[in-house]
């Protein structure tokens, strides 16, 4: 989690730069993976439902490899 952590802290942890965050992640894995999904939710405080519900919301997401 070396990466993500490192994401986290170039956007500050800041829950208001969540997208940005997604996309980020994204790029590295292709995908976003539920358990990077729980490690960002825990590090940025902020729900996991409410995590889930943006990478649902939005098409340039993947939950799937």
């Amino acid at each position: 989690m070396k990466k993500i952590d490192k994401i986290l802290a170039d956007h500050g942890f800041r829950k208001e730069r969540i997208i940005q965050i997604l996309n980020d992640i994204q790029r590295i894995h292709g995908y976003l993976p539920r358990t990077v999904l729980e490690h960002v939710s825990r590090r940025v405080k902020m729900p996991m439902s409410a995590i889930y519900s943006i990478a649902t919301f939005y098409s340039a997401f993947s939950l799937v490899p």
